[in-house]
């Protein structure tokens, strides 16, 4: 979508709810919450709607990412149990341009 709210296009596909989108800090992915499977977990997409990438596949639902400041985790919040605050590794599970550390 433009700024002026003109190019209204939907990214994610289905009958599933879709929600709590947050821009990664480069703008590069939009992770967000969807009930794509039994339980709601975190995905990540391409704001052209391409590369959709599963990030959690955990037994209660999550929801709730944001990123952190240098766009390497995502915080979220998993409902098993009492509600904790959850951390995945990004930088294993996204294909493409965001900066990786040099290997050891």
């Amino acid at each position: 979508m433009n700024a002026d709210g003109s190019d209204i296009r939907r990214l994610s596909e289905g009958s599933e709810m879709d929600g709590v989108p947050c821009w990664s800090p480069d703008g590069q992915w939009i992770a967000f919450q969807s009930g794509h499977n039994p339980h709601e977990d975190i995905y990540a997409i391409r704001p052209d709607g391409s590369a959709l990438t599963r990030l959690t596949r955990d037994e209660g639902d999550d929801w709730a990412p944001d990123w952190s400041p240098d766009g390497r985790t995502i915080a979220f919040t998993n409902g098993r149990g009492p509600c904790v605050i959850r951390l995945v590794d990004v930088l294993r599970l996204l294909p493409g341009s965001i900066d990786r550390p040099p290997s050891r």
